[in-house]
């Protein structure tokens, strides 16, 4: 069947377009193949991670005690402010609450840090595994699919 701008559903700007610039819509082909559905490639990116349960479950422990630590910086501060409010003169237990809400503030700190770097390691990872499954998919490819294919439709 001919495409033209008639049997398309075509908005009317478009439509009007197409006349000033005598142009003709791009002919428009049902796609061949099979689709892939979602849970392929969630298997796949599963198989991917499975190389990395280490990094996984550090970057999760990482992250656990990162958020304990940011849960307790309150309770410190909270600490602070009481014993600024009692009025006393005790220097010490001000400078030790002091030193400790920034030791809790800097552990929270590493560990965040330290998730980060788990979870780019094994996304770098997990992507290279990927592509490297991907290219060795289509280099299992016979020469005829390679001759019949369009450039494009390999990219």
């Amino acid at each position: 069947m001919q495409t033209t701008v008639e049997n398309l559903k075509i908005p009317i700007f478009d439509r009007i377009m197409f006349w000033l610039l005598r142009m003709k819509p791009l002919p428009v082909r049902k796609k061949e193949g099979t689709q892939v559905k979602v849970m392929t490639v969630l298997a796949l990116y599963g198989q991917s991670l499975k190389n990395y349960p280490w990094s996984i479950s550090f970057a999760v422990m990482a992250s656990i005690f990162s958020s304990c630590a940011l849960v307790m910086s309150p309770y410190v501060f909270k600490k602070f402010l009481d014993l600024l409010g009692t009025g006393t003169q005790q220097t010490a237990g001000l400078i030790d609450i002091i030193y400790l809400f920034f030791i809790v503030a800097f552990v929270a700190w590493g560990f965040q840090r330290v998730s980060y770097l788990a979870v780019a390691y094994v996304a770098a990872g997990m992507l290279a595994n990927l592509r490297q499954s991907a290219f060795s998919y289509l280099l299992r490819h016979s020469h005829h699919f390679f001759i019949n294919t369009f450039p494009g439709a390999l990219v």
